[in-house]
C-alpha cells in the first residue's frame, strides 16, 4: 500500500521552526513520502539536502491571498482554505492512503502493518476517509442554528455569511464535519481530485468576496468537499489507539511536545 503524507508551510519561520521538525520526524520514524506545499523550498532543501522522500510543491506568495478581510474589513486573518492546495501533488496518486496534517504537529511514532491492517480493514467496511469528529453532520448543526434563531453559536455560523448559504436548504444534510488537523484519505476513482476541487471551489469563493468571517474551522469545507466527492466517512474519535499515538494536534506549539520544543534551539 502506497502511503504518503501531504502538509501546507507558509512563511520561513513556520517552514524552519515547525515543517522541517516534522518532516524530520516523518523521515527517522516512518517510510512514507511527504509532500510539502511551500513557498519556503530553499530552506527545507538547506536542511535536507534534496532528501528524495521530500516532495515539494513550491508556491509564489504574490499569488495567494494568504490573509482575508474579516469583520466589516476592520481586520484580516490567516486564510486557512489555502490548505486545500497540499492536495494538488496528491490528488492523482490512486490506491493510496493521503493522510494531511498541520505543519506544525508531531509525527511521534509509526508501524506500517498496523497502519495497513487498519486500512485493510475500513475499506472492507466501505470507509475511504477518516478522522476525528466525523461523525458530526452539517444537519446536526444547522438545525442548532435554526432553533437558536441563527445565533452564533458553535463554530460554524460563519459559514451561512462565507459562502451565501441558505440555512434552509438540506443539500449538505449529511456531510461531516471533522476536525482539521487530522485527514486521512484513501484515495480510488478519482474521488481525492473532486474533493480538492470542490475545496479549490471554496477557496476561490471567499477570496473574492470584500469581507468574510474568517475561514476558521474549515471542517465545515473539508467536510463538505469530502461528501460532494463520494469519500465514507469513519469518525476516530480524538483518542484512536493507533492514530492518536502518530499524530498529536499542535505537537510543537501546543500538544504534550511543546514544552520540548520551546526549551530547545533548532
Amino acid at each position: 500500500m502506497k502511503i504518503v503524507l501531504t502538509t501546507l508551510s507558509i512563511g520561513e519561520n513556520y517552514t524552519r521552526d515547525y515543517t522541517c521538525r516534522l518532516i524530520d520526524d516523518i523521515l527517522k520514524l516512518s517510510d512514507i513520502d511527504v509532500y510539502v506545499t511551500t513557498d519556503s523550498p530553499s530552506i527545507i532543501n538547506e536542511i535536507f539536502n534534496g532528501n528524495s522522500r521530500i516532495k515539494i510543491n513550491t508556491v509564489d506568495r504574490n499569488d495567494l491571498k494568504i490573509r482575508i478581510k474579516i469583520n466589516g474589513g476592520y481586520s484580516d486573518d490567516f486564510n486557512f482554505n489555502l490548505r486545500y492546495m497540499c492536495f494538488e501533488p496528491v490528488k492523482d496518486l490512486e490506491d493510496t492512503l493521503v493522510i494531511f496534517t498541520d505543519c506544525d504537529n508531531s509525527f511521534d511514532w509509526w508501524d506500517t502493518d498496523q497502519v495497513e491492517q487498519f486500512v485493510s480493514k475500513m475499506l472492507i467496511d466501505g470507509y475511504d476517509f477518516y478522522g476525528p469528529r466525523i461523525n458530526y453532520r452539517w444537519s446536526t448543526y444547522r438545525n442548532e442554528y435554526l432553533n437558536n434563531d441563527k445565533a452564533n453559536v458553535g463554530i460554524f455560523w460563519h459559514k451561512f455569511y462565507n459562502y451565501d448559504l441558505n440555512p434552509e436548504s438540506t443539500e449538505w444534510d449529511e456531510a461531516p464535519l471533522p476536525a482539521e488537523y487530522l485527514l486521512i484519505f484513501y484515495n480510488k476513482d478519482k474521488k481525492l481530485n473532486k474533493f480538492y476541487e470542490q475545496w479549490k471551489w471554496f477557496h476561490d469563493y471567499l477570496v473574492k468576496k470584500d469581507d468574510s468571517q474568517g475561514t476558521w474551522a474549515e471542517g465545515f469545507e473539508i467536510g463538505v468537499s469530502s461528501f460532494v466527492s463520494g469519500f465514507k466517512g469513519y469518525d476516530l474519535n480524538w483518542n484512536h489507539p493507533l492514530w492518536s499515538k502518530i499524530l498529536v494536534a499542535s505537537g510543537y506549539k501546543n500538544g504534550h511536545r511543546g514544552d520540548i520544543f520551546h526549551q530547545t534551539e533548532r
